[in-house]
């Protein structure tokens, strides 16, 4: 079992351009296991961890193959609640749906874990918080319409986060973090030399 360095709660305080950048690497997983015929079934921030500034989408204790289970019927209550679609029916859709959840809970703020809830219940119902930026609101409404086939594929998402200009291609969550490091590891330094001088601060 691999250790990571935490949840992808850890990087909802960070700016939008690091979590935009951290949602389009969790696009990139789920297309990596799309491509290995498995639906994930239950995406959702305590199933994705940060590993050196990468992403990783844990616990497939739902996951199906998408070619055997692909179109069959589930019965209801599979996955959690907050982030599952309405149908029962297996697809790749289904963890798109689940992800648009996600994108709205990154970019959304929460002054406890109730409004959390209240907040996405209502985004369920189609009603995003005030403020959230156009492309994003446009975009998480789009991943979780109703209808299956309403829903962009994987594929589109992306495109739709380049295109849109919310993520720029290349960006990188690790070089952002390295680039952080190298900032408190300045501060650091000048703060020893005030140390040094008796210099208040």
């Amino acid at each position: 079992m691999e250790f990571c360095d935490g949840g992808l709660e850890s990087i909802f305080g960070e700016n939008d351009s690091i979590k935009l950048v951290a949602f389009r690497k969790i696009m990139l997983g789920l297309r990596s296991l799309h491509s290995h015929n498995l639906i994930h079934r239950d995406v959702k921030p305590s199933n994705i961890f940060l590993k050196d500034g990468e992403v990783r989408i844990g616990d497939l204790g739902l996951a199906v193959d998408g070619v055997e289970g692909g179109g069959e019927e589930e019965e209801d209550g599979m996955g959690t609640f907050l982030y599952r679609p309405k149908e029962n029916t297996v697809s790749e859709k289904w963890d798109v749906y689940s992800a648009g959840v996600v994108l709205i809970e990154m970019m959304s703020s929460y002054g406890s874990g109730m409004e959390r809830v209240v907040k996405l219940t209502a985004f369920k119902e189609g009603n995003v918080e005030e403020g959230t930026d156009e492309r994003v609101k446009r975009l998480a409404l789009w991943m979780t319409e109703e209808e299956p086939g309403d829903r962009p594929s994987v594929e589109e998402v992306l495109t739709e986060l380049r295109e849109s200009g919310l993520v720029e291609e290349g960006e990188n969550l690790e070089e952002m973090k390295e680039e952080l490091g190298k900032c408190r590891k300045e501060v650091e330094r000048l703060r020893n030399i005030l140390d040094e001088h008796g210099i208040s601060y």
